[in-house]
């Protein structure tokens, strides 16, 4: 059971680098504001997925404002 909560982790932890710097191009692309601040947030464990849907958030509301 343990193995497979590890094995989860470490693909979430896999995952996180590449989202965190899509994240950060995009941010710096559509003038979201602070792009390193959102790298490093998303890279943070766990808590970084769950800043994608709000970064995702902010991201809309730029593309409205311009």
């Amino acid at each position: 059971m343990w193995i497979y909560v590890a094995y989860g982790l470490l693909t979430l932890a896999v995952l996180q680098g590449p989202i965190a710097w899509l994240v950060r191009t995009d941010a710096s692309k559509h003038g979201v504001g602070n792009p390193d601040t959102w790298l490093y947030g998303i890279l943070l464990p766990v808590w970084g997925i769950l800043l994608v849907p709000y970064y995702w958030s902010k991201r809309t509301e730029a593309l409205e404002e311009e």
